[in-house]
């Protein structure tokens, strides 16, 4: 484990390795999928794939309304 991957699993619980490692471990289970990240220029990175444009939409939707409840519940 590198530097950064130890930072952020000690101030997160969670590094991005873990995410992005979490998801290649269930890559079948997925039909569709959505991955956001921000770079280290602060710039952000999306990749999909997915039939639907809509659904991709819906997903992101979700996603955000997961995020604020978890933000809401850790206040």
């Amino acid at each position: 484990m590198d530097f950064i991957q130890a930072k952020q699993k000690k101030e997160r619980g969670y590094s991005v390795s873990d995410a992005v490692n979490d998801l290649i471990a269930k890559q079948h289970e997925y039909r569709g999928i959505v991955i956001i990240g921000v770079n280290d220029d602060n710039g952000i990175d999306v990749a999909y794939s997915n039939d639907s444009d809509a659904e991709l939409i819906g997903m992101c939707e979700v996603a955000k309304s997961i995020l604020a409840d978890s933000i809401r519940g850790s206040e």
